[in-house]
């Protein structure tokens, strides 16, 4: 179990990014840490740990040297939590526009709770890799702060007062006041306790460098923002504001004499500057022995050419002669350094060159004491070298700036036995692919995003001349439906009238039993029909048929005077049992092809040139979803293809593989059972049957307003049928008889006329073994549940506005006598 850096890089818009692994995870406790890194000039440490199910990360501040009091650090800084499978997973927090602030070291600022543990350790997550988890730190500095409390009424042998000091790059600085102006030469006493002068001051400088950007400010008073350079020299120890304040300004503000005086530093580069000394350079074998900085850190830098034509540059890493990290050799670790070099043009500036070691794959990585890294410019020797070069100062000196930007030891488990410079080259390389992309895919967004602000832009007068329009219409639809309801209220009445005047008419229900029956004749021509495409398509069908049945009016028996009609159900073995929309349509397509090829055929060939039709004429073909409607002899007929569930379990098996099945497929699995439900109506009374087709040919002679407030034919059957079991329920058979001619009709108005209307039957399986919870399409009043299958609602099938149904059927049963 260990929490370490594994890697470093640096990002296009000047962010620092610190990658890390938790090793181990599993064995992660409540607290880990990592070692000390460095970012902004300070130590730095993560934290982690796994507490109550849940993993947090905080970040902590070690300040910036020894000097730690008084000083307060703020950054931007975010957590990501790498899902290696699918980086749309990672979980982020925090952000880079907000800035954090450490009011004092050792404080930490993270996340107690930002992710649980049981997500991460899920099988399959994508957070660990090999029982490892990595996590991203993104860092930006905003400012340091460092305040103190000075006293200004100073004596006349004292003309400045310093501050405390405080630690910044491992380097020591302090701010000085000086209350009355800071003393000059040939300057009266009234100039000097005119404005009170601020420095910033830096202790002992020595070869590296500052480039800062600060300013220095009074609580409750002025602040003032400069920009220097602090070098090696003592006309840069100090710098800051001569005429900072007016000193009585100053006073005015004290209190008790003390003021609080402060320095917030906004940005700070710290670089080595280097002066080659051009004149004692071979070139191009020999640019000179190069310059250590090894007081400072364990790095030196040399001129080079490796090609003999361009400038190079090397950086050597810990050179000697006592090497003071031999350890890394044999380690899993080695130290990242992101170096810059500049070369100056001292004529022209905008001339100045500059590499970095973060832009070229492996020249960041330095594994070893003594290894040496090459950077090559752009710059021809011939360029920098003759007398007249720009880059060259009057002492023939070339100046070179050494920027350090980042330095840490990081660690790679993959390190260990194997190359240490090609595995850190590796990757390097895969952090600058994915940082390309994700740049790549964001200016990708930008762009898109800048089109669609421009769109709306040029959009938004319109968008409300249509907001207008808009309101305009509803108003106007509005007034249009309020007529509606008036015309609505009108016909009502007008209707109740008639009804009034109709109610005198009356009709005989053994008359409609008469007018209902259908002709010899007719069911003659449709058993004949059925018989020449039932051997027709046993005989060309191509695919595995079982048998083909009656089904619907036909075969229940409930056919009506003057309507001929044939529905024909084709059983077909090994069809899959699911995704019908992928494999139904062709079967359909197929069965209409044979037929309509079949049907247009002569039904006799006088000419004797082409085998006549076995078929009667057909004609008007169309197709559904499920079905191949056409007329065939002036019998209307439905060809319906559906599978043979009997090989495959029967019924049972169809009734649990429907439950599984989304609401959009139910519809075949209705479809198959068309046979049980036949055989359901077949098994009805005579009498009942007889009342059906009464039923039948009064709904055919309404004017139903639209589809979704017709009844269909199946929801006809079970209704009369299930009224006319409650009428005969108990009685004997001549009863019965006489009571349904009667009371069966009152009985369906009754059902049609109830809200909660409930009909279930146990002949084919028991309804309670069927939970309606469970059903993929939920049941809603009045249910009508179907006797061939349990999750089919009938009453809801295709009927979505019960209101005329039960109008028109209530004003029709009324009128009916014996």
């Amino acid at each position: 179990m260990a929490l370490r850096l594994h890697n470093t890089r640096l990002l296009d818009d000047g962010i620092c990014c610190f990658n890390f692994i938790f090793e181990d995870f599993s064995s992660v406790g409540e607290n880990v840490y990592s070692k000390p890194f460095f970012f902004g000039g300070s130590r730095w440490r993560l934290q982690g740990g796994v507490k109550g199910g849940q993993f947090g990360i905080f970040l902590r501040w070690l300040g910036g040297g020894d000097y730690t009091d008084k000083v307060k650090c703020k950054i931007s800084f975010s957590v990501e939590i790498i899902n290696n499978r699918d980086p749309s997973k990672s979980v982020r927090a925090g952000n880079m526009t907000d800035g954090d602030e450490f009011p004092k070291v050792s404080f930490g600022i993270g996340w107690s709770k930002l992710v649980p543990v049981e997500e991460i350790e899920k099988p399959n997550s994508g957070f660990l890799d090999d029982n490892n988890l990595f996590v991203e730190i993104k860092c930006s500095m905003v400012q340091i702060l460092f305040e103190d409390k000075l006293v200004i009424n100073v004596t006349s042998r004292t003309s400045h007062v310093s501050s405390s000091k405080f630690s910044l790059y491992g380097e020591e600085w302090y701010l000085v006041l000086y209350p009355k102006g800071e003393p000059k030469k040939n300057s009266s006493e009234n100039q000097q306790q005119e404005h009170a002068a601020a420095y910033l001051h830096r202790e002992e400088p020595g070869m590296l460098r500052f480039k800062a950007t600060y300013s220095i400010f009074v609580r409750g008073g002025r602040e003032v923002q400069v920009s220097h350079h602090f070098c090696n020299n003592n006309a840069s120890i100090a710098f800051g504001i001569e005429k900072f304040t007016r000193t009585k300004d100053l006073k005015a503000i004290s209190k008790g004499g003390v003021v609080s005086i402060g320095v917030k530093i906004t940005s700070i580069e710290p670089y080595y500057y280097f002066g080659f000394d051009t004149e004692c350079w071979s070139p191009p074998s020999n640019l000179g022995d190069g310059c250590s900085i090894n007081n400072v850190f364990p790095l030196a830098l040399k001129p080079s050419s490796s090609d003999k034509k361009m400038l190079d540059f090397n950086l050597v890493f810990d050179p000697g002669p006592k090497c003071e990290h031999a350890e890394l050799e044999d380690s899993a670790y080695y130290m990242k350094i992101l170096w810059s070099v500049n070369v100056v043009c001292i004529k022209d500036h905008n001339r100045s060159v500059t590499v970095n070691s973060w832009d070229v794959p492996g020249r960041s990585a330095f594994c070893y004491s003594q290894d040496e890294m090459s950077m090559n410019t752009t710059l021809e020797l011939n360029e920098v070298l003759n007398p007249y070069s720009p880059y060259l100062d009057d002492e023939k000196h070339l100046g070179v700036r050494l920027v350090i930007t980042n330095a840490n030891e990081v660690y790679d488990p993959l390190l260990i036995n194997s190359n240490k410079h090609s595995v850190a080259k590796l990757r390097e390389m895969n952090a600058q692919t994915k940082a390309a992309v994700e740049n790549f895919w964001k200016d990708q967004l930008d762009d898109v995003n800048a089109e669609k602000d421009r769109v709306i832009a040029d959009k938004e007068e319109e968008i409300a001349a249509k907001e207008e329009e808009l309101n305009k219409k509803e108003a106007t639809i509005q007034a249009l439906e309020e007529e509606i309801s008036e015309s609505n209220e009108y016909l009502a009445d007008i209707e109740s009238t008639v009804d009034e005047i109709d109610g005198k008419k009356v009709n005989s229900i053994k008359d409609l039993v008469q007018e209902a029956q259908p002709e010899e004749e007719e069911l003659a021509k449709q058993q004949e029909v059925e018989e020449k495409l039932k051997a027709f398509l046993m005989e060309h069908l191509q695919f595995s048929i079982s048998r083909i049945l009656v089904v619907g009016a036909a075969g229940q028996g409930t056919t009506i005077k003057g309507h001929q009609e044939l529905d024909l159900a084709v059983f077909v073995k090994d069809l899959p049992r699911t995704e019908h929309k992928s494999w139904l349509p062709a079967i359909v397509f197929t069965i209409k092809t044979l037929l309509k090829q079949e049907g247009c055929k002569p039904v006799e060939d006088t000419k004797g040139d082409q085998p006549a039709s076995t078929l009667p004429p057909c004609s008007d073909f169309m197709t559904t979803s499920t079905a191949v409607l056409f007329k065939c002899d002036g019998v209307n007929v439905t060809v319906i293809p559906v599978n043979d569930w009997e090989p495959m379990g029967g019924y049972n098996a169809l009734y649990k593989q429907c439950l599984g099945q989304p609401a959009d497929a139910q519809l075949f699995y209705n479809i198959s059972v068309c046979e049980r439900q036949t055989e359901f109506i077949s098994l009805q009374n005579v009498k009942c049957k007889e009342l059906i087709r009464i039923v039948k040919v009064w709904s055919n002679s309404v004017a139903w307003r639209n589809s979704s407030s017709t009844p269909s034919q199946y929801l006809l059957c079970l209704l009369v049928a299930a009224a006319y079991q409650v009428v005969n329920e108990g009685g004997d058979e001549s009863q019965a008889v006489i009571r349904a001619d009667k009371d069966v009709f009152l009985e369906l108005a009754d059902m049609v006329g109830d809200d909660s209307l409930e009909v279930f039957w146990n002949e084919y399986y028991p309804s309670e073994d069927y939970a309606r919870e469970n059903f993929p399409v939920p049941f809603e009043l009045p249910i009508v549940q179907d006797p061939a299958i349990p999750t089919h609602n009938v009453a809801s099938a295709g009927l979505e506005d019960w209101a005329q149904f039960r109008r028109e059927l209530s004003k029709w049963v009324a009128k009916l006598t014996l």
